[in-house]
């Protein structure tokens, strides 16, 4: 069945389905907030689509070996088309975009609305809000300390990755933080986007769905909501080594004890108490 794309609307006839962003630096713990926030607000989603990738954010990420738009964009556009037509049966015609498939895999799967969680995304917003100008975004933010021991630790165990080399090196890690939480910082304040604490969805991920819920303006499925349980049974861990547990508990892992790591620059430092007061982040 090929898709047809004319009046998308939601199953119950409110309107477009929801569209939302989940992003922020790498190793913020996006991928198990995406489960949370993915089934406690009814909203379809699938791994990371990678379709706004390319320079030079992939440099920042993975240095000079970096990835263009040109050679990133069709690998997403066969992962989102092979996700879809495994899901629905949809076969969606060439020239689809973005919005377009996930609207449709949505409204097939009887979803208020879908999340795309890119990590990395948060550095080309701009970009996105041009092609999708309804678009919400939930910005995810850990210390630095969590994310580059996390990002060292897992390039130690996945020395064969893409972008090993680069993200082993703690100045880089650094780097990348930096510029993802002035991107959050850019956006702080405006409508369509929201800013949660890493740490606080730990320690409350409920909670924090809740409050993404109202955000969105889509009813909160709690955890024994049977389309939620239907939901949380159909998921799959991901492929990857390193998110085999993806599908599990919000929890906190202590990387401290097996990374050691430099003193901080001054610049990360001096950001990241610019940014606990911005946000208001105690913990």
């Amino acid at each position: 069945m090929t898709a047809n794309f004319t009046n998308v609307t939601t199953t119950d006839g409110s309107g477009r389905p929801r569209r939302v962003f989940l992003l922020g630096c790498p190793r913020s713990r996006t991928s198990v907030s995406q489960t949370v926030v993915s089934l406690s607000c009814h909203l379809a989603t699938m791994k990371s689509t990678n379709w706004y990738l390319g320079h030079p954010m992939t440099v920042i990420l993975n240095g000079q070996i970096g990835t263009s738009r040109q050679d990133a964009r069709p690998p997403s556009i066969k992962r989102v088309r092979d996700h879809v037509r495994d899901v629905t049966g949809v076969d969606l015609p060439d020239g689809f975009r973005l919005e377009e498939a996930l609207d449709l895999l949505a409204t097939e799967t009887g979803a208020a609305g879908w999340l795309e969680k890119t990590p990395i995304n948060v550095l080309t917003i701009p970009e996105i809000e041009a092609d999708i100008p309804d678009a919400h975004f939930v910005h995810l933010v850990r210390d630095p300390v969590g994310v580059i021991t996390s990002l060292i630790r897992r390039t130690r165990q996945n020395p064969d990755m893409f972008g090993a080399a680069h993200q082993s090196v703690q100045s880089n890690d650094e780097a990348l933080w930096r510029a993802c939480i002035e991107a959050t910082l850019a956006q702080h304040g405006k409508p369509r986007h929201i800013v949660v604490s890493s740490e606080s969805f730990v320690d409350a991920p409920e909670v924090q769905a809740q409050r993404i819920a109202a955000f969105l303006d889509v009813p909160y499925l709690p955890p024994d909501d049977p389309r939620r349980v239907a939901a949380a049974a159909a998921m799959k861990p991901s492929e990857r080594a390193w998110k085999k547990d993806a599908v599990g508990p919000v929890r906190r892992i202590e990387h401290a004890e097996d990374i050691e790591l430099a003193p901080l620059e001054p610049a990360t430092v001096q950001l990241w108490e610019q940014a606990r007061h911005e946000f208001g982040i105690t913990t």
